[in-house]
């Protein structure tokens, strides 16, 4: 699958694709944090390989949830194939944690400890680069179908799961609404899935204002495109069937809020 230096990947990639990006949802859905996969040329220390498992590796359900929301919104989606551990492509290059050296209880990652300069720019251009390159590539495609009035149509929506007890801090609502400037849409999407039955924080458990949803206002300020993120608590959808549910009972909620949110409700 890769070449002999380990340099350039060959046959995989560090994004998937979900979807045409030809669809005409109103939402373009992406998930940073979808898999815990370690690709060669890496391989995890043995000693370290449960944390994969863990929320420090990826967002444990969303990835289900995601692929149970497209069929119904027709939207296209892009996920990240690689675990947050390698890099996380929801933080800035140069973002302490954009190459995480510890996790729980100070424990130091092996892989990640001593890594040098060129070892950093083989993860940014193979993994970090590569996806936000597709996920620029798969807005730009979707915007080309729309007149300009319908870009006002579109969100960029982000899904993220997170972990109910976190360092001892419980956090036992459902799903939070993460925003920076749209604050208001943000509050009405947390009436929305309020109604369906979700205990809904507004910027929780991070919030947007501190930079924590890096990807999406990146993407939002680089194509003039409105951005939001959910976060769903992992526990509700730890497993297919689990995700599902939740997806089923999300999905009025987001239709309800692309129609209120259109150019033509405003």
């Amino acid at each position: 699958m890769y070449d002999a230096s380990g340099g350039a990947v060959v046959g995989w990639r560090a994004y998937s694709l979900h979807n045409d990006a030809q669809r005409r949802s109103p939402f373009i859905i992406t998930c940073e944090h979808a898999r815990n996969h370690v690709p060669e040329p890496w391989r995890w220390p043995s000693d370290d390989a449960h944390w994969l498992e863990t929320h420090w590796g990826y967002d444990i359900g969303i990835a289900d949830v995601a692929l149970a929301l497209l069929p119904a919104l027709d939207s296209a989606a892009v996920f990240a194939e690689f675990s947050r551990l390698l890099c996380d492509p929801n933080r800035p290059w140069d973002h302490q944690t954009a190459i995480r050296r510890d996790v729980e209880g100070g424990h130091t990652l092996a892989l990640n400890a001593r890594i040098d300069e060129a070892e950093q720019a083989r993860r940014r251009q193979l993994l970090y680069d590569a996806y936000h390159a597709a996920v620029d590539e798969v807005i730009a495609r979707r915007v080309a179908l729309a007149p300009a009035a319908a870009r006002d149509e579109l969100w960029l929506l982000s899904l993220h799961s997170y972990t109910a007890d976190y360092l001892g801090e419980r956090r036992d609502y459902d799903c939070g609404v993460l925003f920076d400037d749209y604050e208001d849409e943000a509050a009405r999407l947390g009436e929305l899935l309020a109604r369906q039955g979700f205990d809904v924080r507004l910027n929780e458990p991070y919030s947007g204002k501190d930079g924590l949803v890096y990807s999406i206002q990146r993407h939002g300020l680089q194509h003039d495109l409105r951005y939001i993120e959910i976060e769903l608590r992992q526990d509700t959808i730890d497993t297919p069937d689990k995700a599902a549910s939740v997806a089923s009972r999300m999905l009025p909620a987001l239709s309800t809020f692309a129609r209120l949110t259109s150019a033509s409700a405003r």
